[in-house]
């Protein structure tokens, strides 16, 4: 005998009485365990991977190590601002890659150039993250005078062209917001290793790449890519500009009869065309212009004291660059740099 099946109204558009409180319980129970999950990872990497924390940056953090500031402002140790008779002071200038974005602080190249030195000598550490010609300039004018040096270095890295052009660079919109927030997420180490390994991973493949015809703040803008967007004759008179403004500080340092060396240092991807040294996949057949020839023609023309470190770099097999970008060096980079500086100041 066969049963009856029952008639049965499949009314999917009927909701249960109570579906609000469920759903909002689903809600707040996904949400608990994802935080419970990322809370897991995040004491997991402290605990298991502290090197994972060189992959820190925040507004008081670089590379995991705490950046502390003196009296002056500087990164760097505390010291008088008028020269103690018989000292002997050199003036480090420069942007992120002499202040030591990446390292601690006894690992930048004025700390480590000081350390090669057995008498009365101060290094002094005038960079500053981000830092322009301008900026430079006005530090020297403002404050770098007044400390009566008997050497300066300035320490040329291809940034510094970029930021020369960065202000007619409209901002996206919303970029300030989230840039914001990428900073306030960087103090976790499992947002920063997600953001760098699967960033990495991105260029790697092709998924993301750097608009290197528009992207004018950063290094990549210096060597004036062969692309769509770039105007090698705006390159070119940024460079122009840059160098009068070089000038400027040459002549003031001529004034006070202080000697001047001239540093160059390159992006990793200009001495390295491998994956590794060339993670964002820059076009490197369509460089059209190489910073570090510009400025030696400089120096040279200027009698100024020129100091390449590409060719140094170059033949070195132990990685010299910090991991999480092309343009800042590490501690081994750093030394290479103190001991050719002490050697060209030196002879």
């Amino acid at each position: 005998m066969k049963r009856k099946i029952p008639d049965i109204d499949y009314n999917f558009t009927q909701k249960t009485p109570d579906w609000k409180q469920r759903m909002m319980r689903l809600i707040l129970t996904d949400a608990l365990i994802f935080i419970l999950a990322i809370g897991f990872v995040e004491v997991g990497l402290r605990l298991f991977v502290p090197s994972i924390k060189g992959l820190i940056f925040t507004r008081g953090v670089t590379g995991g190590h705490e950046i502390l500031y003196n009296e002056m402002g500087l990164r760097d140790d505390e010291f008088p601002l008028q020269k103690p008779q018989g000292e002997r002071r050199i003036l480090a200038l420069g942007n992120s890659t002499t202040f030591g974005s990446g390292v601690r602080h006894n690992d930048t190249y004025p700390q480590q150039l000081q350390q090669l030195y057995d008498g009365n000598v101060q290094v002094i550490n005038g960079g500053g993250q981000g830092g322009s010609i301008d900026t430079i300039l006005d530090f020297y004018k403002s404050k770098g005078a007044d400390l009566s040096p008997d050497a300066v270095i300035f320490a040329f890295s291809p940034s510094m062209i970029g930021k020369s052009a960065g202000g007619d660079i409209k901002p996206k919109p919303f970029s300030g917001l989230l840039k914001s927030l990428h900073s306030t997420m960087f103090h976790s180490y499992a947002y920063a290793s997600f953001d760098y390994y699967i960033r990495k991973n991105m260029y790697r493949f092709g998924i993301i790449k750097d608009d290197v015809g528009e992207r004018s703040s950063g290094s990549a803008y210096a060597y004036a890519f062969d692309v769509q967007g770039v105007e090698i004759e705006k390159v070119r008179q940024d460079y122009a500009d840059f160098f009068k403004k070089l000038e400027d500080l040459r002549a003031l340092l001529d004034a006070d009869n202080v000697p001047f060396y001239i540093l160059s240092i390159p992006s990793q991807f200009e001495i390295d065309a491998s994956r590794g040294g060339n993670a964002r996949n820059y076009p490197l057949e369509k460089i059209q212009i190489y910073p570090a020839q510009e400025i030696q023609e400089f120096a040279d023309k200027n009698g100024i004291t020129f100091i390449d470190m590409g060719e140094i770099l170059k033949g070195h097999n132990s990685p010299l660059y910090i991991r999480s970008d092309n343009t800042h060096l590490n501690a081994l980079g750093l030394k290479l740099v103190a001991e050719e500086l002490f050697g060209a100041i030196e002879n």
